[in-house]
Parts: C-alpha cells; sequence; structure tokens
C-alpha cells in the first residue's frame, strides 16, 4: 500500500471514515510495510569479466515500487578470488545505472572462501518502480560467487 502525504485539516471540518482510513491507517500500514524485494543467490557463479557485469541477469535482484526518498540495498554471501593478489570488486545497478562507483562497493582479495557483507543506502529515489542488481569485476584470476546468502531492497523513507 502506497504512502498518501497527509491531509492539512481545517478547523470544524467533518472527519470521515475514508479520510482517517486514507491519512491514518493506510499511511501506518505503509510504514508497517515498506517496499521490499529479495533475491536469494540460487546458484553459485563466477566470472573473469574485468569490467562491472551483471552477477545474475534474471534471479539476482530486487525490484520495487517505491514512494520516493532512500533506499537500503544490502547483501550477504560468500566467496573467493581465484589466484592471490587480485582483487574482485562488487557494486549495485538501479535500473542499469552503477550507483557504487568505478571501484563498486566493496572488494574482495582473498584466494580463500570468505564471507561478505555490505549495505549501502541509495538517496533520493524517484518514486516509481526500480530495480536493484548486483555486478562484479576483478583485476585478474576469476571470482566465485557461492550459492548461499541473499540480496535485499527497502525504501527506508
Amino acid at each position: 500500500m502506497p504512502w498518501t502525504t497527509p491531509k492539512t485539516w481545517n478547523v470544524s471540518e467533518l472527519l470521515t471514515a475514508a479520510a482517517l482510513n486514507t491519512h491514518l491507517r493506510d499511511n501506518l500500514n505503509a510504514l508497517k510495510d515498506p517496499p521490499t524485494g529479495v533475491a536469494p543467490v540460487i546458484s553459485s557463479y563466477a566470472t573473469t569479466s574485468t569490467s562491472f557485469v551483471n552477477i545474475d541477469t534474471t534471479n539476482l535482484a530486487a525490484t520495487l515500487t517505491t514512494s520516493g526518498g532512500d533506499v537500503l540495498i544490502a547483501f550477504s554471501g560468500a566467496w573467493v578470488m581465484g589466484a592471490a593478489g587480485n582483487i574482485g570488486y562488487l557494486t549495485v545497478t538501479m535500473d542499469g545505472v552503477n550507483i557504487g562507483g568505478g571501484n563498486g562497493i566493496v572488494l574482495v582479495s582473498s584466494s580463500s572462501a570468505v564471507p561478505l557483507s555490505m549495505a549501502f543506502l541509495k538517496t533520493g529515489v524517484p518514486p516509481g518502480a526500480h530495480t536493484f542488481r548486483l555486478q562484479w569485476r576483478v583485476t585478474g584470476s576469476t571470482a566465485t560467487l557461492y550459492a548461499l546468502g541473499q540480496m535485499w531492497a527497502r525504501e527506508v523513507s
């Protein structure tokens, strides 16, 4: 249920059930159940790409319809770099645009399997439907993401 800008009430204005339901009940429900998208890591993935690419173009994405404001994006999982001395970078896109910058949001350089988690607050998200995806790249070797964990996005304002 979307957020509705609360009504400005006038002195002596008649309160109706419909107006109270819209501006009180429905807005409280919107606060309790904000738009959320969840995407589990359902299989293992590997990349040797030196430029950012989607980890999974179909499954590893969170789509939600926002009222406009801030969205918190998070990921937890485990991955490994195939050879020591190489770095893997993880970023997030919103509607196909990298919002984490050239080196992404987090990096991994371990040639042993390590847990990986990140949280990123995207501010100023306009109202409407948005898709958030994980992307990655490496400096060399192969990065492998294991089939566990999840990505999620939730409107927080």
